[in-house]
């Protein structure tokens, strides 16, 4: 079989060992525990040393994890408040800029203060304008241009309803017409209602 060759590994004890533990042991038992002794000591000492650096990592990696939240939450603070806050734009003293008719009206005498009304006009039929604007007609809606084509849609009394109550078959006796704009996509056309209305002869 072939010998395998041992691969030194890095172990804190052996260093330890190897500076405390002399070439030759002594036959001594009292020697022998105080060369232990010397050796605990020195390798709780070594692990002392050890966990206080990285106690120190810790600390520092903790104390940068915390600035970098701070620095995130500020962030977020300040884009929150330039998407959402007051614009920046915005000063106290600009209600000021705009107070010439203030400054003045301040500045002016209180002559200046009342103004003489004219008399209110009146027409030929003793009316002022504003008593003839709300006795004034409401006005119709004007006729749809002749040029359109118009398309008649009849509207007419069922054969049931065209007898009166008196049992006289109703006749014709006139038409209402509505005209309503219909606008189809690439054509314009007029649709003509055409309501036909039914009286009784007698």
């Amino acid at each position: 079989m072939p010998q395998r060759t041992a691969v030194p590994r890095s172990n804190p004890a052996v260093g330890v060992c190897a500076s405390v533990l002399p070439e030759q042991l002594p036959d001594d038992p009292a020697a022998l525990k105080a060369l232990l002794l010397a050796q605990q000591q020195a390798f709780e000492a070594r692990e002392a040393e050890r966990q206080a650096a990285f106690d120190a990592r810790e600390a520092e990696l903790q104390k940068a994890f915390e600035a970098r939240i701070l620095e995130i939450y500020e962030q977020l603070r300040l884009a929150r408040r330039r998407m959402f806050g007051p614009s920046s734009e915005s000063h106290a003293g600009q209600g000021w800029l705009f107070d010439e008719a203030e400054a003045l009206a301040a500045s002016a005498p209180e002559a200046d203060d009342t103004a003489t009304l004219p008399p209110p006009a009146t027409e030929p039929s003793g009316q002022t304008p504003a008593d003839a604007g709300k006795k004034k007609a409401r006005g119709k809606r004007k006729p749809l241009p002749i040029e359109l084509p118009r398309i008649d849609v009849i509207h007419d009394v069922p054969e049931a309803e065209r007898t009166c109550a008196c049992g006289t078959p109703m006749v014709e006796i006139g038409q209402d017409v509505s005209e309503q704009l219909d606008i189809v996509p690439m054509q314009v056309r007029v649709l003509r209602h055409i309501k036909k209305r039914y009286g009784c002869p007698k």
